[in-house]
């Protein structure tokens, strides 16, 4: 069961604003970090912000912000639209990656 009723076209240019860089990325590849069967309402609401968005009622969204953090590529902003793009069965989605935090190595004992 899908956790929404009806899918959305896969034409990002519908729903995200693309004038400025950005990557496609492949849906299935990017890890969430919220659980999306907890967030069913936000995805409902990011669906419904996407069709208004489609039809010129509202401003497109900037692609979703991702980080990679070497293991995977995990969405930092964007958590419900990925959860949109997923159960509308697409293949890719904008992406835009997150300036990398500076992470200290552990210390090393000797």
């Amino acid at each position: 069961m899908s956790l929404i009723d009806s899918s959305l076209n896969e034409l990002p240019s519908l729903y995200f604003a693309l004038d400025e860089p950005h990557e496609l990325a492949t849906v299935v590849r990017l890890i969430p970090t919220k659980d999306l069967t907890a967030h069913a309402p936000s995805i409902l609401e990011a669906r419904a912000r996407m069709r208004e968005a489609a039809a010129g009622l509202r401003p497109k969204r900037p692609p979703i912000t991702v980080e990679d953090r070497g293991d995977a590529v995990y969405v930092i902003d964007g958590n419900a639209t990925l959860g949109v793009a997923l159960a509308s069965g697409w293949l890719q989605i904008p992406v835009r990656f997150a300036t990398p935090v500076h992470r200290t190595p552990p210390l090393q004992h000797d």
